[in-house]
């Protein structure tokens, strides 16, 4: 099965991990299904839950982390992190709001970035694997593919199914603007000292691997 780091590999990133991804999970020994669906990101998770509900039989399964890169890298991270700057923002502006600080706020970065991982932790918790097992819908972790028709095969697991949804997620593509490949821009990966959902980069290059759910 696919081993799952986040750092640094602190209490919160580690409950994601146990959330997204557990250590200890041990797939099925695979079988049959009404729908597979390849992804545990928001479409995949939409997808999985919502057959599982119909009473179909549905497995689900994923790379990396449950949530997808919303959950995980884009969505709730980056409003964690622009909710601490608007904080600091408009203690900035403490007079129009009828107060007065001795001083002008000061930012602990380590601070801000713990606490985008709390949130993160908190976040992620709806779209735990647990909590997609409690639909009914089974979860299988580690790298898929297609092996014949109607088959996909899950870290040696089998499962056959009826009908199949991809929902592997996307890159991002690189606008073709004049002076943006040798400049730096943002990205949707993790980096060293940027918040989960940025990295620097000097340009995208697609992966090999498919996309992290």
């Amino acid at each position: 099965m696919t081993t799952v780091e986040l750092f640094p590999a602190d209490i919160y990133n580690q409950k994601t991990i146990r959330q997204g991804h557990p250590p200890d999970w041990i797939n099925r020994a695979g079988g049959e299904y009404d729908l597979v669906v390849l992804g545990g990101g928001p479409a995949g998770l939409v997808s999985a839950m919502t057959a599982a509900a119909e009473g179909h039989r549905v497995a689900m399964t994923e790379q990396r982390l449950t949530g997808g890169t919303c959950v995980n890298f884009g969505c709730t991270p980056s409003k964690a992190l622009i909710r601490c700057a608007r904080a600091v923002h408009d203690a900035g502006r403490s007079t129009e709001f009828g107060f007065r600080l001795d001083s002008a706020p000061r930012t602990n970065f380590p601070a801000v970035m713990e606490r985008v991982r709390r949130m993160r932790s908190m976040s992620s918790a709806g779209d735990a694997v647990q909590a997609v097992e409690q639909t009914g819908a089974e979860v299988y972790l580690g790298h898929t593919r297609f092996t014949a028709q109607n088959v996909v095969e899950v870290d040696g697991r089998q499962l056959r199914f009826r009908k199949a949804v991809i929902a592997t997620g996307s890159d991002p593509l690189l606008p073709q603007i004049d002076g943006l490949q040798p400049g730096e821009y943002l990205g949707v990966r993790a980096g060293p000292g940027l918040p989960p959902s940025r990295q620097r980069g000097r340009s995208h290059q697609r992966r090999s691997e498919p996309a992290p759910q």
